[in-house]
C-alpha cells in the first residue's frame, strides 16, 4: 500500500513540476520590450512575424490567459491543499491520493487548452515560418512530464502557456 502510495506522489511530483510553468503564467507573448517593440517568445523569435500576425498571436494568448486563468488559480488552490495534507502528522494516504487525483485533472485540462491555443497559432503562421518554427521544435508540448513541458511549451516558452 506505502509502495502504491509513493509511486502515485512520485508522478504527481513529476507532472506537478513539469507544469509549474505552464500554469503560472510565466511570460507573456506580446511583452512590450525595450523601445516599445513586442516581443514574441521562444521559437517565435526571428519568424519575421509581420504586425498583423504579432496582434493575433497576442490576442490568442492573452484569450488563453484570461480563460485558463480560473483553472490556474484552482490548480495552485489544489497544490496549497495538499501541501498542508503532507504537513500534517498524520499522513492521510486516501486524501492525497484524492488530491492527487484533482490536480492531475487540471493540469489535463490546463494541457488540452494549451494545444487548443497552439493549433491556433499555428493557423496564423505561414507555411514557411510555420516550417521553420517546427524545425526548432516548436509545438511539440507533450503530455503529463513529457518533453516540451520543462519550462512551458517548447517553442511557447515565455509565452506564458
Amino acid at each position: 500500500m506505502k509502495a502504491k502510495l509513493v509511486v502515485i506522489l512520485a508522478v504527481l511530483a513529476l507532472a506537478s513540476f513539469s507544469f509549474t510553468a505552464l500554469a503560472g503564467g510565466r511570460g507573456q507573448v506580446g511583452r512590450m520590450g525595450m523601445g516599445g517593440r513586442m516581443g514574441m517568445g521562444g521559437g517565435l523569435n526571428g519568424l519575421n512575424l509581420s504586425a498583423d500576425q504579432q496582434q493575433s498571436i497576442l490576442t490568442i494568448s492573452q484569450e488563453y490567459q484570461k480563460d485558463t486563468l480560473t483553472l490556474r488559480q484552482d490548480l495552485q488552490k489544489k497544490r496549497l491543499e495538499m501541501q498542508q495534507l503532507w504537513q500534517d502528522t498524520t499522513l492521510k494516504q486516501s486524501a492525497l491520493e484524492a488530491k492527487s487525483k484533482e490536480v492531475i485533472a487540471l493540469q489535463i485540462q490546463l494541457v488540452t487548452k494549451s494545444r487548443v491555443m497552439q493549433e491556433k497559432i499555428k493557423k496564423v503562421l505561414t507555411p514557411e515560418q510555420l516550417k521553420q518554427w517546427e524545425s526548432r521544435g516548436g509545438g511539440k508540448g507533450a503530455g503529463l512530464g513529457g518533453p516540451g513541458l520543462q519550462g512551458g511549451f517548447s517553442g511557447f516558452a515565455g509565452m506564458g502557456i
